[in-house]
Order: C-alpha cells, then structure tokens, then sequence
C-alpha cells in the first residue's frame, strides 16, 4: 500500500481558511471569483483563473487596464471560518507569504495582501510587492500580516488586490500559494505530510499528517527507505516506520532506532548497496537496518574541522562502483562544500585498528581532496558504465566529471601525496639513523621524497625520483636521516603525473653515535 510523501520539515500554515492556493474551484457564473472568496462589487474587475502560468493547480491573476486605481479585489473572512470558530488568537504575531510573479511588461503598481477592517481599518502592514520587484518568475514573498492584536475585530477580512493603476493594460500579477502562519513558528519541523493508499498526488490534512518526534526540539532533514521500511533522519536522532497494511500514514506506529545518529542536511544520506551511510555532528555512520556503526572515528579531528554551523549544504554519495564514500564539506570557516572526504572500502569497511590485529590488514582508508563542490551524483552514461559528476562552485559554472585516467584537475596539477606513519626501528627506542629506502612505486612524471620530523616540526627534502608504469625494479635512496621518528611523505604535483605505491621500506638502525640526545635543548 504504497504512498507518497511531501517531504520532511514542513511549511507551518493556518489550514482553515478558504482556497488560499486557488486551486479549490471557480465561481462559473461570478467569472475570476474562486469558491471561498467574496469578490468587491467595485474594485473586483480584472481577477480571472490562471491555470498554465502557475506552481501547482491554479493561480489568481490580475490584470490592470492602466486606468482604474484598484483591480481584483477578493477577500474573506479572518475572524472565523465557515463553522464559525475563530481563524486567529488574540496576541499572537501573524505572516504571510506566498509566490508573486508578473507577465513580463508589468511596469505599475503593487500587489497586497493584507488584513483590514471595515470598522477599525487596515490592521498591520501585509504583504506589498511592486511591479517593480516581481520578476517573470514565480518567487516566494514574506510579510508580517499583522502583529499581536488586543482585540480581534469580528470583521476582519483577508484580502488580495492590486493598487497603484496597475499596467500598461493588459499586463498582470500572478499569485499563487498563499499561507497565513503565525510569525513564531514559520515550520513545524517534525512534521511528515503523507499522500494517500496508492493515491500519490492525494494529500489529507488529517489522515496524511505524521509526527516525528515532535518534541525533542530536532528538525527532519532527510528520509530514505530500506528494504520495506521508512526512515525519518532528523538532526541528531533516527526514526522508523512502515505501512501495517491496513490503516493510513497518520496511524503508522514510529519508533526510536537512534537518538544519537541523524544528519543536518537533506543530502546527507548515501545510498550503497542494501545500505545507507548518514553523515552527522559526530560522525558518518553506516547503517544496514541494525544499529549504526561508526565510520569516521580514525579522522575525528578531522570531522570536528568542518564548519557544522554550514552544515545544511553537505553530501553525501556512495561510488559503489569504484566503492569510494565521497563526502562534501564545508571545512573551516568555508560556507559551502570546499573539501571532499573519500573514504575508500574495496578492502571492507572494517576499523583500521582492528585490521592491525589481522593477517592481512585489510580495512577501509580515508582521504582528503581538495575538490570545492556543492553538488554530486553518479549518473550512468549511454555506455552503461555509472560515472561520478561534480557541481563545482567556483565561479566557473562547470560540471566536472570524475574521469578514470585522467591525471589533471581540468588542465590543472592535482597536488597528491600519500604520508606514511611515524617510523621507528623495530623494538629500539631512542635515536635512530635512517640510511635507505627502498619502494614499489609506478606511475608517471617526478615523485618528490621528503621525511617528516615528530609533530611535521621540520621537512627534509630527500630527492625525486623518476616514475614509470609498470615499473620493473623497486626504487631506491640514500636517506641519511637521524631522529627518533620520520614520517615518509610521497607526492607528485604536475599536470598529467600520478603514483600508485605498493611497498615502502625505511632502513634503520640505532644511531651508531648518540642513541640519545642527552638533553632536551
């Protein structure tokens, strides 16, 4: 029993009052009244039913003849509704917003929406777009309607018009999906609007509507199905549910499968293979439908870098293919994604330190790349063959295709390095001489050697070496290091030059004349 969903944070509107979306119906006989509201005797001409220029359904349009001052003037009642119950509380602030657009030589006039009174006048400001501020397309505009009001006069109205001789003639406003909500609460973010039984463009307000842990002060960011379930992932929390296969969505049991895993973007799930991976504060998590297993813990310092007040604009892809895990972030102080975390799990996604206990050590790998992206997919081409693509945002309006073989950064060095661990010999504490280094290494261009000291304190350039694939030999060099530990570091940064290292092996033995400093000077 299949249904739709409209997302997860939801607009919060007040629904009860009339055909505020315009697509409740038409008077037929009062031509461009639509059902619900009143049309004014005097200032109501120009209104008509637009039903191709729109967001969803219909719109109202109103056309001016640059001669009258008012034109479509429509209203209703914001005291009560139809059964009489009040629409507004006394002493709360109410907005309103809605999409606003002109037919393209609209040069004159303004639209409002604004609450009035015939008896004590117009109450608050509303909303008011000039011709001169709506654009061609439909763009979404936010007012105060009116603020916390002592009193609530019984006739208040909600109305909608065009002023300021609006024209030339034959130009209009276009407005489409008013909503009336109280200023305080703009969304209500736990709130999932669900389509009904195999009716997907059906929304109820009433057996359509989930909560999702309303109350534990968290926004839903994302949702994804597994296999037969739904899940609901909100900021720092993880909800599931599922059709019981007789009932609508409102009536679907949710329950908690983690209160501490969750994600803060609507990107930040990824999908692999019966799989999921979810990027949050504490970390990326995998997550097969038991309990979510930790990814990340290895580059925490590093996670804890990227700018989380941003955190709305990463993402989250997975390469099954190449089966890479590729995460966008904005690190630093960036705003956007100006870093990719790859995570690489051809080996497995097994913690490295328990891999060490293993013969042999395989286990997933991390990498940083320096690729400013806000956007990735892996598209599949008319080859067959899916293929990552990025949405850069430099400045250059580029999308970047992650190419197999390709050795630059389009046309641009890519800088790559790979940095071992801090080295010692085997079983000898103190100082150490490294004298040799021996390595399988293929690839093409000049791969640049340098040792690290403790803390990357001091860079000592050991040489470069001349790279070629296959490569039939190890390489070798003189070093001629001393200090307690070096961390090897190999990179090569030239367009078209690359490297693949399979064995690297230091040479080191005590040092032949002080194994210790004998101060800390």
């Amino acid at each position: 029993m299949p249904s739709g969903f409209s997302g997860g944070a939801s607009a919060r509107k007040m629904s009860l009052f009339n055909n505020l979306s315009f697509d409740g119906g038409w008077d037929a006989v009062a031509t461009g009244r639509p059902l619900g509201w009143t049309l004014d005797p005097t200032s109501g001409a120009g209104g008509s039913r637009e039903s191709s220029d729109v967001i969803w359904g219909d719109a109202y349009r109103i056309t001016g003849d640059g001669a009258t001052l008012i034109r479509g003037l429509i209203s209703q009642s914001a005291a009560t509704n139809t059964a009489g119950d009040p629409l507004c509380v006394k002493g709360v602030d109410y907005s309103v917003r809605a999409r606003v657009k002109h037919s393209g030589g609209l040069t004159a006039g303004t639209l409002h929406i604004n609450a009035f009174s015939p008896s004590m006048g117009l109450i608050g400001s509303g909303l008011s777009v000039a011709a001169s501020a709506a654009t061609t397309g439909h763009q979404e505009f936010i007012a105060d309607l009116f603020p916390p009001q002592v009193l609530l006069p019984s006739d208040l109205v909600l109305r909608v018009y065009a002023d300021g001789t609006p024209g030339p003639s034959g130009e209009s406003f276009l407005v489409d999906c008013i909503e009336v909500f109280p200023t305080a609460a703009a969304q209500n973010s736990s709130l999932v609007r669900a389509s009904g039984t195999d009716e997907p463009e059906a929304y109820d307000g009433v057996s359509g509507i989930m909560e999702i842990a309303a109350n534990n002060g968290q926004g839903i960011r994302a949702a994804f199905k597994l296999r037969n379930n739904l899940y609901f992932a909100k900021e720092r929390s993880l909800y599931v549910t599922a059709t019981d296969g007789v009932n609508e969505p409102s009536l679907w049991s949710v329950e908690e499968v983690s209160n501490a895993v969750g994600t803060p973007s609507a990107h930040g799930i990824g999908f692999g293979e019966e799989w999921v991976v979810i990027a949050g504060r504490s970390g990326l998590y995998y997550f097969d439908g038991s309990a979510p297993i930790k990814l990340s813990q290895e580059i925490q310092p590093t996670w804890d870098a990227i700018n989380w007040q941003a955190a709305q604009s990463l993402w989250v892809v997975v390469d099954t293919q190449h089966k890479r895990i590729l995460v966008g972030v904005p690190m630093g102080t960036a705003t956007q994604p100006n870093e990719i975390l790859a995570l690489e799990y051809s080996e497995g996604l097994q913690d490295p330190l328990v891999a060490v206990f293993q013969s042999p050590e395989r286990s997933r790998k991390w990498t940083p790349w320096k690729i400013a992206a806000n956007s990735c997919a892996l598209v599949e081409r008319s080859t067959g063959v899916a293929q990552i693509f990025f949405g850069s945002n430099d400045g250059s309006t580029k999308i970047r295709a992650l190419t197999p073989g390709a050795f630059s950064d389009d046309g641009v060095a890519i800088h790559s390095y790979y940095t071992t661990a801090y080295l010692a010999a085997t079983g000898i504490s103190g100082r150490n001489l490294f004298g040799y280094l021996t390595a399988y290494v293929q690839g093409a261009g000049a791969l640049a050697l340098n040792a690290l000291s403790p803390g990357d304190v001091t860079l000592t350039a050991l040489g470069n070496w001349t790279l070629s694939a296959p490569a039939s030999r190890d390489m070798e060099q003189f070093i001629n290091v001393l200090g307690e530990r070096i961390s090897v570091q190999l990179s090569t940064n030239a367009a078209g030059a690359w490297f693949s290292v399979t064995k690297l092996v230091p040479w080191a033995k005590p040092d032949p004349f002080a194994v210790v400093r004998g101060t800390n000077a």
